[in-house]
């Protein structure tokens, strides 16, 4: 398919108006009602602390990621406040950069024609368009992706210092946003110099130097991250990922996510609907599978097709990004990471790009154009729709915060969410919350600290570990009274609480998904125990003893569920 030659200042007005609908598309429903979701919430309370040394070191001891987009962020909030809608337009800035930076990389890999192509498809994609809106570093690291490549391409036609250096400081910002960025930015300059030193490219020296410049660049962080990547990638979690389990029906849905507005590996992947739609026969929900893999096996055919023809892309850019995404699956394959359509986006729309361009070339023009028009409706309807991914929910807290207005919280009331106190101190700010997170439990911090709130025999926190937390938190479980350490803190807080305040728990369901009775079935069968997530379990077991703990000294007052992924129990110290 070719676009007609234009005019340059065509070109460019028609980039311009791609941008614009893209920016339409990625603000509508940027504010959402819910507000911020548990990993944003993380992104802000991270982002919250002194500037820059606070958020280093906490980052540096509590997160996986890197440091760069929490310094960022931080900035962000002296300059533009700490709404959700200014906290989103940090991401939405390069979702809308990402479109004339892609443009860029097209024109320089083929043609100012395709260039606009790959923009269009780059402003409707409807997973490039969700994480535009997400107040973590996926939309940075979209863009930096391609901002790589495409100063590795000029540096290759003008070997300048202008291009090496955006090119160099490009990999750099990589490494710094994301852990397993090194992955990504060793395969691309490995593949690039040898690539350089068999075609005797005269850039070889320059590319090498700036390879160095790099590295060095690195030093400073590199200790951190080879410290945190052994911790993290061998016992830091109760249990390897509840939430993927990579499976070929994971494939299936990462390749609907990157091309399709159905995205159902968002959180994580469930393979339920796919195994049950293959096992129902011939019936519309097989037809409509069949409809969007057809979509998908279309895309995958323009990549193939482009890396049998473009030896040079296939080798320069296919390469590095399929190796980086075999790591990410062997390491999940291994239980050392999760790979969801998220981590992905490092990469993804660079091969999206090469999708594209296979279907660019294709010689039956009329063809492609016919489909293409009709992906683009189907982006369309669906983006005018009540289900618009624009307009998707992230199950954040403010529906909860809107019920507990009629108790009139103040700075005498402790409200406690146990997955994250940042959920409530934002919304909720002169309330009082207490430091336990059960999320620091379960991702083993390395002192083991957090497990010791909840856990009081120290031979089974010494001894925990993803490989036998099945074996040795059983006997945590089945214990039908809290640990005294955990009763010990509670009470200090109630003891403390005045007459007529308020205690409130809030249990996020979709975490800490069993009540007490739900638990003890769960325990008392052998199969259900062993097919169950440790994590649930866990997490289960934490909030219905701080529920029982409460329930002793306090008055019960109501238990309310809260848009299906909340439940809010209120206790109230008596007033006599």
């Amino acid at each position: 398919m070719k676009i007609k030659t234009l005019k340059p200042n065509v070109y460019f007005i028609a980039l311009i108006f791609i941008v614009i609908i893209g920016s339409l598309i990625r603000f509508s429903g940027i504010d959402k009602a819910d507000g911020l979701w548990y990993d944003e919430i993380l992104s802000y309370s991270l982002s919250k602390n002194a500037f820059p040394f606070g958020i280093i070191d906490t980052v540096m001891k509590n997160e996986f990621q890197g440091v760069l987009h929490y310094l960022y962020l931080g900035v962000w909030m002296i300059f533009f406040g700490e709404s959700d809608l200014s906290l989103r337009l940090s991401s939405f800035i390069f979702g809308i950069m990402l479109i004339p930076a892609i443009y860029l990389l097209g024109k320089e890999v083929h043609s100012k024609g395709f260039g606009l192509f790959i923009a269009l498809m780059t402003a409707f994609n409807p997973l490039l368009v969700y994480y535009s809106q997400e107040v973590r570093p996926y939309s940075l690291l979209s863009f930096l992706g391609v901002l790589s490549f495409l100063f590795l391409f000029r540096a290759l036609r003008q070997p300048d210092r202008l291009n090496f250096f955006i090119y160099g400081l490009a990999n750099v910002l990589i490494l710094y946003t994301y852990t397993i960025g090194f992955v990504f930015v060793f395969l691309q300059v490995a593949v690039l110099l040898l690539y350089l030193k068999f075609t005797q490219n005269m850039a070889l020296k320059k590319f090498a130097v700036a390879a160095l410049s790099v590295l060095i660049l690195y030093l400073p962080y590199l200790a951190s991250v080879i410290s945190n990547f052994s911790y993290y990638f061998s016992s830091a979690f109760i249990e390897p990922f509840f939430y993927s389990d990579f499976t070929f029906y994971g494939l299936l849905i990462m390749l609907q996510d990157w091309f399709t507005p159905l995205l159902f590996g968002i959180y994580r992947y469930n393979d339920g609907l796919y195994k049950e739609i293959f096992l129902s026969g011939l019936n519309g929900q097989f037809v409509f599978f069949l409809l969007i893999m057809s979509v998908v096996l279309t895309l995958l055919f323009g990549l193939i097709a482009c890396i049998s023809k473009e030896k040079r892309l296939a080798l320069l850019i296919f390469l590095p990004c399929f190796a980086f995404l075999g790591f990410e699956f062997l390491a999940d394959l291994f239980g050392s990471f999760c790979l969801v359509t998220r981590h992905t986006l490092l990469v993804f729309p660079l091969i999206l790009l090469l999708c594209c361009l296979g279907l660019y070339k294709f010689a039956n023009r009329k063809g492609v154009a016919v489909f293409i028009s009709g992906l683009l409706l189907f982006y369309c309807l669906n983006f005018i729709g009540e289900d618009s991914v624009a307009r998707w929910e992230r199950g954040g807290i403010k529906p909860v915060v809107g019920f507990l207005t009629g108790y009139n919280l103040g700075k005498d009331d402790i409200v406690l969410v146990p997955s994250h106190s940042g959920f409530i101190k934002k919304c909720l700010p002169t309330v009082n919350t207490l430091d336990i997170n059960y999320m620091e439990a379960v991702f083993l911090d390395k002192s083991k600290l957090s497990l010791k709130k909840f856990i009081a025999n120290q031979e089974i926190i010494n001894k925990t570990n993803k490989n036998n937390s099945h074996i040795l938190l059983k006997t945590y479980l089945i214990q039908e009274k809290p640990s005294v350490s955990l009763e010990n803190y509670l009470n200090k807080s109630i003891t403390g609480l005045k007459k007529g305040r308020y205690l409130i728990i809030i249990r996020k369901t979709d975490y800490a998904s069993f009540e007490e009775n739900e638990l003890k079935e769960i325990l008392e069968n052998p199969q259900k125990y062993k097919n169950t997530a440790m994590f649930r379990m866990f997490t289960s077991k934490i909030v219905n003893d701080l529920i029982k703990i409460s329930g002793k000294s306090l008055d019960f007052i109501e238990k309310k569920e809260v848009k299906s992924i909340w439940t809010v129990y209120i206790f109230r110290k008596e007033l006599i």
